[in-house]
This record gives structure tokens, C-alpha cells and sequence, in this order.
């Protein structure tokens, strides 16, 4: 009994005049990153970070571009942080500005992870 073998493909030949790569037929599962990291110019600012005190005495986090109208949207009904809706009016008790976006991401995760009395000392310019 003779095995029957499937038709080879012609190689692939990489040229370097070709000024864009050769297609490929990939199976479906096989994802390709459309952004390669290094690629992607960071967001400038100014960014912010924040906390604000609710009327309940609890701390919010959180990290915005328009420091202004985002606790705009704390107070209102529409598009604040579905912790804070039901526990308005807000105040802001701490922010900072950055020139990148990362920056400020980074910053609020730090203080989220920050216990209440760590967060007062924050408040309180005790802390960094």
C-alpha cells in the first residue's frame, strides 16, 4: 500500500527589494498583534489622579484627563463611578498631575491598594 503525501508549497523567498511582506495564509486561531509593543506613542497629558471623600466618610480613587468635570460626573446622576452614585456630593481631598497617562494608572492602583489610614496620611501630605 502506497501513502499518498500532501502537494509541498513553493518555500517562501524573502527578498529584500520587496517593499511589503508576502501574505500569508494563517489558520483562524492564529491571532497577530496588530500593535507590537514599542510602537505605540504615549498619551501626554495633563493627566490626573484623585481621591475624593463621599458624604458617607468612604475614599474614591480613580484618574482622569478633566479633573473638573469628571467630579462634575461624580455629583450628577450620568457616567460617575458606580461606587459613588448614592453617595454624593463628593469633594476632592487629594490629586496630582501627570504628564503621561501610564503615570497617572500607575499612581491610582498604587493608592487603591493603600489601606484607609495610609490614605490619610496621603491626604495629609505625610506620605508620597
Amino acid at each position: 500500500m502506497r501513502l499518498l503525501r500532501a502537494p509541498r508549497e513553493a518555500p517562501l523567498r524573502l527578498s529584500h527589494r520587496l517593499s511589503s511582506p508576502p501574505l500569508l495564509s494563517l489558520p483562524e486561531y492564529v491571532k497577530i498583534p496588530l500593535i507590537m509593543k514599542g510602537t505605540v506613542k504615549p498619551r501626554r497629558g495633563p493627566f490626573y489622579t484623585y481621591v475624593v471623600e463621599c458624604r458617607d466618610g468612604t475614599y474614591y480613587t480613580g484618574y482622569t484627563n478633566d479633573l473638573e468635570r469628571r467630579i462634575g460626573e461624580h455629583n450628577g446622576k450620568v457616567r460617575g463611578a458606580r461606587y459613588t452614585r448614592g453617595k454624593g456630593p463628593v469633594r476632592v481631598v487629594w490629586y496630582k498631575e501627570y504628564k503621561f497617562l501610564k503615570k497617572a494608572m500607575r499612581k491610582e492602583i498604587e493608592i487603591k491598594r493603600l489601606r484607609r489610614n495610609q490614605k490619610e496620611e496621603l491626604i495629609n501630605g505625610k506620605r508620597r
